[in-house]
């Protein structure tokens, strides 16, 4: 086709139907929902993208939120301290920057874990599920959790790294002070090793990562309330970010008490324990915890880390589902 056929065909009427319905298209998709018509996009890509996506709206929206849970979790100077007195002081003391430290391994790792998770959703939904387009909660509930079982060990790393140097700033007197994650990790391997360096707590970390049982489930089913009758529709972006709330709300809600405790063993200096331990463990912890603080130590940061949730995921959800539909064959 020569370019100035486009010209010739606005200026002439006579044309068949076929000549002029197909120019348009031709030309640029009608909707959103025909990306795929306009190139083909293969499903390896489609979940890179879609977990690339996914993994930066998660870093660059919830890590200052992040920031607030872990300090307010670890911080035994910081007790009583609310969500907004805690920003304020990080604000005063480090600046707006001081809200992103700590920020480079859950950068680094948020793509491809966020691939991983949606990968293995789908993975198990195709081994579980009477209809993997069309799984019920139950069935959302089981790969959820068998996601969480995949996911925990290879987590353990990101997670200590992310919590150490998210809090080594208020303990400056008795935590050694690091400029990245690199060089912690080298010390904390050259220290302590790999099980009680850096997979410390990997245990807690894997139990509350069995909570995405209630992640997908709660997910699914406010997807199924919003769709009703008919189960073919496909949802709006809005409705796509609402299930990805109630998403964040339920796994946080469940996960909080164990993500409590994960964060308070990965952020313990390992010299010094009692009887020579090279670590405690989640049921010494928690018991910790509870002498110290009763119930309530268990909630401590619970307030910013649901806000967090509810909004991180609204943004993933909104993000890998749009793009899943537009990319539809």
């Amino acid at each position: 086709m020569s370019t100035s056929a486009p010209n010739s065909a606005v200026q002439q009427n006579s044309g068949t139907p076929s000549e002029k319905s197909s120019l348009p298209s031709a030309v640029l998709p009608t909707s959103v929902g025909s990306v795929s018509s306009a190139f083909h996009v293969s499903p390896l890509a489609k979940e890179l993208i879609g977990g690339g996506l996914a993994g930066m709206a998660q870093v660059l929206v919830g890590h200052p939120l992040d920031l607030l849970k872990t300090s307010q979790q670890v911080d035994q100077g910081s007790r009583g301290f609310s969500a907004t007195r805690m920003l304020r002081h990080i604000v005063k003391h480090e600046g707006i920057r001081g809200l992103y430290r700590g920020m480079t391994p859950p950068l680094a790792s948020a793509i491809p874990l966020n691939i991983i998770i949606f990968s293995s959703s789908k993975f198990f939904k195709s081994l579980i599920c009477v209809d993997p387009t069309r799984p019920t909660v139950g069935e959302s509930w089981l790969a959820g959790l068998m996601v969480g079982a995949v996911l925990g060990m290879p987590l353990a790393p990101v997670e200590v790294l992310k919590c150490r140097l998210a809090v080594q700033a208020n303990f400056k007197n008795s935590m050694r002070q690091y400029s990245g994650p690199m060089e912690l990790a080298k010390d904390l391997y050259r220290s302590h090793g790999l099980r009680n360096g850096l997979f410390q707590g990997w245990a807690a970390c894997t139990s509350r990562e069995f909570c995405l049982s209630f992640y997908f489930a709660a997910n699914t089913l406010v997807k199924k309330i919003c769709r009703g009758d008919d189960v073919d529709r496909k949802l709006s972006p809005l409705e796509n970010g609402l299930a990805g709330g109630a998403a964040g709300f339920a796994v946080w809600t469940c996960g909080y008490p164990i993500d409590v405790v994960k964060s308070t063993i990965q952020t313990t200096n390992l010299e010094g324990l009692p009887n020579g331990r090279r670590h405690l463990g989640m049921w010494q912890t928690a018991q910790g915890i509870y002498t110290r603080e009763g119930i309530r130590g268990f909630t401590r940061g619970l307030a910013p880390c649901l806000i967090r949730g509810v909004l991180v995921n609204s943004v993933i959800f909104c993000a890998y589902d749009t793009w899943q539909q537009m990319t539809e064959d």
